[in-house]
């Protein structure tokens, strides 16, 4: 099984992933955890050390422009590390966070489409999207007649696009969906 997660953070905090894993590690081949914030990425190989699953780490931001080469993204310093960071300082002022306390800092980036040829996936058995509000942006920009995604889970609470028209675009590709109130699935059966 392969799962790639971006927005990995820290891969132990409020992670989904990481109860997966830990559930079902002997049946993993390979955990691709991709985040901009090397300081949090670094973590996940610590997380996962335990268990019998080869770990790849890459520190990137997810863009949908493939000739994009660094992202500017927000972090406040009031957590360690910027655990909450993202693509619009908006996000963390209305998180609570004060003007003086959010800088930018740029990163490397890369499309989703560029992230899956980097690992040598055709196949994606589980991935896992969060990031602060730009999760439907990188799903709608996914190649899936090239890439073969076969479970996908994502953050919903930030999202300004329109979620319904995603569900119909992936059930016309043969995905079912399911809904809560923050976080949303879309699988093939």
């Amino acid at each position: 099984m392969n799962i790639v997660q971006i927005g990995s953070n820290d891969c132990f905090t409020c992670d989904d992933c990481f109860k997966f894993v830990k559930a079902n590690h002997n049946k993993i081949n390979r955990l691709t955890c991709v985040d901009p914030n090397i300081d949090k990425l670094s973590n996940c190989l610590k997380v996962y050390e335990h268990f019998d699953v080869e770990v790849k780490i890459l520190a990137r931001a997810i863009t949908t422009d493939p000739h994009q080469k660094t992202v500017k993204l927000y972090y406040s310093d009031v957590e360690k590390n910027g655990q909450h960071t993202s693509f619009n300082k908006e996000h963390l002022k209305k998180m609570g966070w004060e003007d003086f306390n959010i800088y930018p800092k740029e990163h490397p980036a890369c499309t989703a489409n560029q992230l899956f040829g980097m690992t040598g996936f055709k196949t994606i058995d589980r991935l896992y999207v969060d990031t602060e509000g730009y999760d439907l942006h990188i799903l709608e920009s996914i190649d899936y007649e090239k890439y073969d995604i076969r479970w996908i889970r994502f953050e919903t609470a930030h999202t300004k696009m329109n979620i319904n028209e995603y569900y119909r675009k992936m059930g016309k590709l043969g995905y079912r969906h399911k809904h809560d109130r923050r976080d949303a699935e879309v699988w093939k059966d």
